[in-house]
């Protein structure tokens, strides 16, 4: 089992206002034995309440560059940690950076990484989540609508996304909130499947709202998720069944358009162009393979225009872990970033998450269920072709999506955000080069 050097940095709400851990007068940051594959913030959440000896949210998870090391921010609960120095943080700013410099020191990581970083925990208003107190604010809600004590806890931490397993005597139910960038990336061509009852039966059934939280409670997934099944079986049943509901939403009139060439291109090399910029984001990607990137996604926009396959409403957050089966029926518990498209740009974050018990199955044959119930429907000159091209495009989607939900201003981009726009030029340059 290979660990990693990892820490914790633990905030008390107070005030509205954030208190961080102290030692001898001096924020502190605590180091923790973490194993290098955990990563769900359900699994953290119980190693670090182990490690530490209390309740705890976490909030954030920020990966170092240069290294095998990781920090974690957390919000103590309840009278956990009393006995610790709480120190504002406010006044102490310079005191935090000390002691994430001197507890956390990546290869890559510079001065400016380090006051980046504090910046993403304290000062992070596009982060529902990271509000002081929001947690609890959280429970007080759920325990008053549903007249009795809730327990809840963390469940899925992504990089715009926070997913929260609720449980009392009526049942179990999911809390969802997201950036403010992700839910807009999501709001029009979902708002409106919905609103016309395409989504009904496909997505857990939405049971009240908390504006002022960021926040909607829906009933838990049924079943059981793919990745944890693994079959194929379960997998080509999930995959015709969006398809089916991709069909279903070119058949139905919809005021919202999809997103054209140019309108990609421009945000698309808007985010290249501002990731490349900063200083521990951009590297080994110069302006001629950034330029090649850009000139192969609009090759690939040419292919899927001329497709004979429609505009249709696509989840760029299906994959294995957001799709759960129970029999025949099929369930998606996220849905951002969504978008009219292409069919096949679903492919490009359903086939790279591949984790889990998929891990063992090839893209081929992940994507043959999905590729062929779309072949019932039309026959595309060159479906392969096609499919590499909806990949490409489906990247360019999704880095562009996780870039404007990241970035809060071209001056300060969130540190873990410089990985993902990588990840998924390289998925570009894969698709456009086989």
């Amino acid at each position: 089992m290979s660990r990693i050097n990892a820490a914790v940095m633990l905030l008390r709400p107070q005030n509205g206002k954030n208190m961080v851990a102290g030692i001898n007068g001096a924020p502190a940051v605590i180091p923790v034995d973490v194993d290098e594959n955990c990563r769900e913030a359900v699994h953290v959440t119980q190693r670090l309440q182990e490690e530490l000896g209390g309740l705890l949210f976490l909030r954030q998870v920020i990966d170092i560059p240069g290294g095998e090391e990781r920090l974690f921010v957390a919000e103590a609960q309840g009278r956990s940690f009393a006995q610790k120095l709480w120190i504002p943080v406010d006044e102490n700013r310079a005191g935090v950076i000390h002691a994430l410099r001197t507890a956390l020191r990546g290869a890559g990581a510079s001065d400016h990484f380090y006051d980046s970083v504090v910046e993403e925990i304290l000062e992070a208003p596009h982060l529902p989540w990271s509000r002081p107190d929001w947690f609890n604010a959280l429970r007080r809600r759920l325990d008053a609508h549903f007249g009795e004590p809730t327990d809840i806890q963390p469940y899925k931490l992504r990089r715009g996304s926070l997913t929260v397993r609720a449980a009392n005597s009526h049942g179990m139910y999911e809390i969802h909130t997201a950036a403010h960038g992700m839910a807009q990336w999501a709001g029009d061509a979902l708002h409106d499947a919905e609103s016309r009852g395409l989504l009904r039966g496909c997505r857990p059934d939405l049971i009240a709202s908390f504006p002022d939280l960021g926040a909607e409670l829906r009933e838990a997934p049924l079943g059981t998720s793919l990745a944890k099944l693994g079959d194929l079986n379960h997998w080509a049943t999930a995959m015709e069944s969006m398809a089916e509901l991709q069909i279903r939403s070119s058949m139905a009139r919809s005021s919202v358009t999809a997103i054209s060439t140019a309108e990609l291109a421009s945000r698309f090399g808007d985010c290249l162009r501002e990731w490349q910029s900063q200083e521990t984001l951009g590297r080994g990607f110069g302006a001629r393979s950034l330029e090649w990137i850009q000139d192969s996604v609009s090759a690939a926009s040419d292919v899927l225009n001329a497709s004979v396959l429609p505009d249709v409403l696509v989840n760029g957050a299906m994959t294995g872990f957001t799709t759960y089966a129970e029999g025949s029926r099929i369930q998606v518990s996220e849905w951002h970033p969504t978008y009219i498209g292409h069919p096949f740009t679903l492919l490009a974050r359903l086939l790279s998450h591949r984790a889990g018990a998929l891990a063992g199955h090839t893209q081929a044959d992940l994507a043959r269920p999905f590729v062929g119930a779309w072949m019932r429907y039309g026959r595309p000159a060159d479906v392969t072709k096609e499919a590499r091209a909806g990949i490409v495009v489906g990247s360019a989607i999704q880095a562009t999506a996780a870039w404007e939900t990241g970035r809060t201003s071209t001056a300060f981009v969130p540190p873990a955000l410089g990985q993902q726009i990588a990840g998924w030029c390289e998925t570009i340059l894969r698709g456009a080069t086989n």
